[in-house]
Formats: structure tokens, C-alpha cells, sequence
């Protein structure tokens, strides 16, 4: 069992609705039994082909994740991620790769957030920013730039675990909290990705989790220089 997944959701909602003016009737919550891998995929492709040009969209999942070994070759681990739905389902990164490929439009923005183990490369995208600490860029080469462009924040590398922790008086996952904490800043409007990530990171380190959130887009994303907006 895990404790933060439905705080998760009610903090990411928050923050969605007081700092970048998202609309309370415009989100849709699937909490524990509601969170199955058909409800999960609906929503998800709802999402995604009611969108237009201009439209700028989140996605959030908190909850158990896993791999399992890849089968089309299309991962240089040879391990495919996935999440694990309420009903114990998996829906594994191929098929919301699927998803982005078929109904994201261009002029579309989405922001992913994806607090889970083994969760580095969840959507298939194809770039990899600061990877395993180092301000470089990692470019899978298998998957194609996305019609729209996609931005995933991820809790931990594809070889590690996200944390569900007791934190400030209330379970949460660990980098949830650690990403809200940061956006909700009065300066948050000024980062740009590459300071939000590493703010992100330090948060997580100084609470002495060994996690190390990762930031995958995909389209090319100069991350030195563009702001974060949701």
C-alpha cells in the first residue's frame, strides 16, 4: 500500500488552479479504485485528441511502477516501464508512446508528471535532459519527435525507486512534494528547466533521498534558457 498517492493528486491540482490558472471543472481526478488501466487510457486519449493548437495540457500519475523486458527492441535497457494501474494492470511506455503518436497535435503542449519507480523514460521520448546528473543530452534514437511538444518529469531513473514519504505533517510522494514546493516559489515564473530540475534535486537530496528526477522531452527543449510553464 501506498500513502501519498491521492495527497499527490490534490496538491498537483492545487498548484495547477492557483499558480497557472488552470480551471477547477477542466481537471478530472481517477483516484484508487477509479484508476484503472481502461480508465487511465481513456482519459489519457481523451485528453489528448480534444486538444487544439494554442492548448496547453497536464498529465499526472502517482502510484507503483515496475518493468518488464522489452519485446519490440526498442529499449537499450531491454527493459520496458510501466504503471500499474488499481485493478493491477500494467500500461507499459510503448503504449502511451502509442497515445502521443496518434492523437497529440501540433501547437499542443503536454506536461507529464510521473511519480513512480523505474519511471526515467516512461513516455518513450525522444530526449533525455541531464541525464545521471550531468548537463548533457541523451537522444533515443528509436522514437521520433513528437507533433506537439512533450515535457515529462519523472520521479528517479529507470534503474531506481521513488519514494512515498512522511513529509511537513502528510504522506506524499517525495518528488511531488519536492516539485510543488519548488513551482509554488514566488520566483517560480523565472526558472527555467534546467534550475527547476536541479532545485528539484537538491530538495530531494537534502531530505537524504537518493532518487535523481528525470527531465525527458519530445521536441528539442533548450533547458538553460526556457522558463517552465505548464
Amino acid at each position: 500500500a501506498l500513502n501519498g498517492c491521492v495527497n499527490d493528486v490534490y496538491k498537483f491540482r492545487e498548484l495547477l488552479i492557483t499558480k497557472y490558472g488552470y480551471n477547477s471543472a477542466d481537471i478530472r481526478l481517477l483516484t484508487n479504485k477509479a484508476a484503472t488501466r481502461a480508465n487511465i487510457l481513456a482519459e489519457f486519449v481523451r485528453l489528448l485528441r480534444e486538444a487544439v493548437a494554442g492548448d496547453s495540457l497536464c498529465f499526472s500519475f502517482s502510484g507503483h511502477g515496475v518493468y518488464i523486458r522489452d519485446r519490440n527492441g526498442d529499449e537499450g535497457d531491454g527493459q520496458d516501464e510501466l504503471i500499474v494501474s488499481a485493478d493491477f494492470y500494467g500500461i507499459i511506455d510503448d503504449a502511451f508512446e502509442a497515445v502521443i503518436n496518434r492523437y497529440l497535435k501540433p501547437g499542443v503542449q503536454l506536461f507529464a508528471l510521473f511519480d513512480k519507480c523505474h519511471s526515467g523514460t516512461i513516455l518513450d521520448l525522444k530526449y533525455q535532459h541531464l541525464k545521471a546528473g550531468a548537463p548533457q543530452l541523451k537522444v533515443h534514437n528509436g522514437a521520433n519527435e513528437t507533433a506537439g511538444q512533450v515535457v515529462c518529469i519523472s520521479g528517479c531513473r529507470d534503474d531506481q525507486v521513488s519514494m512515498d514519504a512522511y513529509l511537513e505533517g502528510k504522506y506524499n510522494g517525495a518528488m511531488t512534494w519536492a516539485l510543488v514546493d519548488t513551482l509554488s516559489q514566488t520566483n517560480a515564473a523565472d526558472l527555467t528547466w534546467e534550475n527547476g530540475l536541479k532545485q528539484l534535486r537538491d530538495k530531494l537530496q537534502s531530505r537524504g533521498f537518493a532518487q535523481r528526477p528525470q527531465l525527458t522531452s519530445g521536441q528539442t527543449l533548450t533547458i538553460g534558457q526556457t522558463k517552465i510553464t505548464l
